[in-house]
């Protein structure tokens, strides 16, 4: 195995500056990595917000098939879908940003308490 620490071990002096550069490329790989992946953590929450949102969108959408039609309640469908991932996606950043900081549970009990969504139901489901 040849690692950072063989090679500077065996580098000349003059390598000294690029191993130090080397260092810290995979210490930030690392630490993105592990965030990204602790940022998951939040994917259940996030699914859990979205389908309560598209649920509404597609009972909205069969509503207004049954009275206007096929081709006015696309548009609609495809309207409504629009504004709800623009007002859906603050709150997704800030679920991942909390997440990052350790405070997944203070989104999912505002999420809970908001709109009535057991977050920890869907994520003991494995729906993430």
């Amino acid at each position: 195995l040849i690692d950072l620490d063989v090679v500077s071990r065996h580098a000349p002096k003059e390598h000294t500056l690029a191993l130090a550069v080397a260092y810290r490329a995979v210490e930030e790989a690392a630490e993105n990595f592990v965030s990204r992946e602790f940022e998951r953590t939040a994917d259940g929450v996030i699914v859990a917000l979205r389908r309560f949102a598209m649920e509404r969108v597609e009972a909205e959408f069969e509503r207004v098939q049954r009275s206007k039609g096929e081709e006015i309640a696309q548009e609609v469908r495809e309207s409504i879908r629009r504004v709800v991932r623009e007002i859906l996606h603050t709150p997704t950043v800030r679920a991942q940003q909390f997440t990052r900081e350790g405070r997944l549970d203070e989104v999912e009990h505002a999420i809970q308490v908001l709109l009535g969504i057991n977050t920890q139901e869907n994520r003991k489901r494995g729906n993430t």
